[in-house]
């Protein structure tokens, strides 16, 4: 038999079970550090709530971290990187809210978008983020750049590779340095 599970639209019963949760693996592994995350962009609950209304408590999290993507409208200038990140579900708000819980700031995917909209290949995201990032250092837990290879040149959010985001690729390059890359495996001989 098939199950369909759907997303809570009771706010209070999402935090309800994010806590629920958060005990359970806390009572196995008391040092672990919880992420909640929203995606940028999306600031409404099911149920027409706010995103932060299901904020399940400064108790329960370590960190507070958004998905951010140069989505519709492409920043491309300064005001319109500032209204994106300022928004209710925005990357500076995300981060103002970490700095006033005293909770550490992570972005866990950031890119391009190449949907209809979306800023495509824009040096300028590179460099408002890599702001971001610094401005926010002392409390920046992680952020990861969302880079997939060039058979991903669909997906909407596309990649770091040369051959999808060119001006992209060499501005993340000259602000962040090369990617880390992991050894390859050895075998036995």
């Amino acid at each position: 038999s098939h199950v369909n599970l759907q997303y809570p639209r009771d706010t209070a019963v999402w935090k309800q079970c994010f806590r629920q949760v958060v005990t359970a693996i806390r009572s196995t592994s008391p040092n672990v550090r919880i992420d909640w995350n929203m995606t940028g962009h999306q600031n409404r609950m099911p149920n027409g709530g706010s995103v932060w209304d299901a904020y399940p408590g400064d108790d329960v999290v370590d960190i507070v971290s958004i998905d951010a993507y140069d989505s519709y409208p492409a920043s491309t200038t300064q005001e319109t990187f500032n209204d994106n990140c300022n928004s209710d579900s925005g990357a500076c708000t995300v981060a103002r809210f970490a700095r006033q819980h005293g909770k550490k700031f992570a972005v866990p995917e950031w890119g391009m978008d190449h949907r209809n909209g979306g800023g495509g290949d824009n040096p300028y995201y590179v460099e408002k983020m890599h702001e971001l990032f610094t401005a926010n250092q002392d409390i920046l837990s992680y952020e990861a750049y969302y880079s997939a290879g060039a058979q991903e040149a669909e997906n909407v959010q596309s990649a770091l590779a040369l051959d999808l985001n060119p001006k992209a690729a060499l501005r993340y390059h000259e602000l962040f340095g090369e990617p880390a890359v992991a050894p390859s495996p050895t075998t036995a001989g």
